[in-house]
């Protein structure tokens, strides 16, 4: 590592010291606040000051076909035991939905269909989800995003499918979905 952007991007406890040195000889040795940080730097850092976050996956599944003409049709994604409801996962400790992906096929297509994975928080929609335009017939479509949306311990965790499609027909199925959470660590190890 050489400058500032390459101890950015090397994420760890060295590239953050290299980081804070070339910061100092760059404002003649007096130290800069952490407000002034970039964002990238203090994410990291805040990685490192909160060691205890554990990273997991949730998993939910559809292997039905759903089938919309003309209309929208929503689905709760199914838990590992095939249950399918809006409460879908009770989560044991605080924490946080960093991401979700997903991959589906569709079956058939005629008319302009859009697909949205909602993720819910006690039977309601949070602000996370991820679709759009169901490009083609075929499998392997889907996508992924990252993003941060909190939870306590005791709530639940669910995803709803939602297909829409304005003028002909749409049908999907075997959808494979992922929730990548963070958990505060029991122990703290």
């Amino acid at each position: 590592m050489t400058d500032i952007f390459d101890a950015i991007q090397d994420g760890t406890m060295k590239g953050l010291d290299l980081y804070g040195r070339l910061r100092l000889d760059q404002n003649n040795g007096v130290p800069l606040p952490y407000s002034v940080l970039p964002a990238e730097v203090i994410a990291h850092l805040n990685d490192f000051a909160n060691p205890h976050k554990v990273p997991s996956t949730i998993s939910f599944g559809y292997l039905d076909t759903i089938t919309a003409s003309e209309e929208t049709i929503e689905e709760y994604a199914r838990t590992v035991d095939g249950v399918g409801n809006e409460y879908g996962h009770r989560m044991i400790r605080d924490g946080k939905v960093t991401g979700i992906a997903f991959v589906y096929m569709c079956e058939g297509l005629t008319g302009q269909s859009e697909i949205t994975l909602i993720v819910l928080k006690n039977g309601l929609a949070t602000e996370v989800s991820i679709g759009g335009v169901i490009p083609t017939i075929g499998n392997g479509l889907g996508g992924y995003s990252r993003t941060n949306s909190y939870f306590k311990a005791g709530d639940t965790i669910g995803v709803k499918i939602s297909l829409y499609n304005d003028a002909g027909s749409c049908s999907v199925s075997n959808f494979t979905i992922d929730l990548e959470i963070e958990i505060e660590s029991r122990d703290g190890l």
